[in-house]
């Protein structure tokens, strides 16, 4: 498990545009992240961000993303990447607040079995033949603070 803490800006909107320069600067991915004005486009905001400051993390990490919001009918997996020959389908959940508890601990059962059965379905349409592994990364991102949360093996498929 490891901690991470860093500041973008102290403004969370500020912090959106300069995430946004910076990916698209560097060329690591090419999405529109436009801010929207509702409750729910606002949430939504926050998962794009919290999934692209993971990805970014990860990178840094030197795991290989070879996947982005991969889906399998109504399974999607946030990252799917490779790290010292192991396939890793990483969840990320985002919150503004962990005051109802740490973002990490909104993946329940039922969300890793959604993640096992996607896993499964890709390792299958890819022929891969390698360790497969579940990690979580909670997000926290607010005003006042920015914290990361990387789980290696947050929990274990039963296949």
């Amino acid at each position: 498990m490891h901690n991470v803490a860093f500041r973008i800006t102290t403004n969370r909107k500020s912090a959106f545009t300069t995430l946004h320069w910076i990916v698209l600067t560097l060329g690591w991915f090419d999405v529109s992240l436009k801010s929207k004005a509702s409750t729910m486009a606002e949430h939504n905001e926050l998962g794009v961000l919290g999934e692209e400051i993971a990805a970014v993390y990860l990178q840094k990490k030197k795991y290989k993303i070879v996947e982005r919001n991969w889906r399998f009918g109504k399974e999607e997996v946030d990252i799917i990447a490779i790290k010292d020959g192991a396939l890793v389908i990483v969840e990320v959940k985002t919150r503004n607040s962990s005051f109802f508890g740490a973002p990490e601990q909104a993946v329940s059962r039922a969300k890793q079995g959604h993640l096992v059965r996607a896993a499964h379905a890709y390792v299958q349409k890819k022929d891969l033949d390698m360790e497969v592994r579940f990690d979580v990364i909670g997000i926290v991102l607010n005003s006042k603070e920015e914290q990361l949360n990387h789980i290696e093996n947050a929990f274990q498929p039963r296949w």
